[in-house]
């Protein structure tokens, strides 16, 4: 059997002969990454383990949510996740989180909003006069 091989330095593809054949028969070519690697090829021992390994797997995990779906008189009821029996409370016993309410003022009307526009440019303009007053008369 001949077998394509490209040099390392580049250049055209030649011929090889290619491993020998006991080497041949244990090795598998297979793709990888876009290039051919040589793979050990598993025994059937070994892949008899493996598949007898993914399925007590796949029954374990289907015994589990079965015991998850399942009632009380079930086999897998032992797989069923333990409820601990609460005394029923009323929800309005718990405490309220939220923020309490608060009273509020109600909204000026225009006639107060005048009249506090006026008391503040009244207390702003007698400030300004005690600063001016503190400034004539110095330290």
């Amino acid at each position: 059997m001949a077998i394509l091989m490209r040099p390392a330095s580049g250049g055209e593809w030649q011929t090889g002969a290619g491993p020998s054949r006991r080497v041949r028969d244990r090795m598998v070519m297979r793709p990888q990454g876009g290039a051919l690697r040589r793979a050990d090829r598993t025994t059937g021992a070994r892949r008899l383990a493996l598949r007898a390994g993914r399925f007590a797997a796949v029954v374990a995990a289907a015994a589990l949510l079965a015991g998850c779906a399942a009632g009380p008189d079930s086999p897998f009821a032992v797989f069923q996740p333990r409820v601990p029996d609460l005394p029923k409370v009323d929800p309005a016993a718990y405490p309220n989180l939220s923020t309490p309410d608060v009273a509020r003022k109600p909204t000026l009307t225009p006639e107060a909003q005048a009249k506090l526009q006026k008391d503040l440019e009244r207390v702003s303009k007698d400030q300004g006069n005690s600063v001016l007053q503190s400034i004539e008369k110095g330290p």
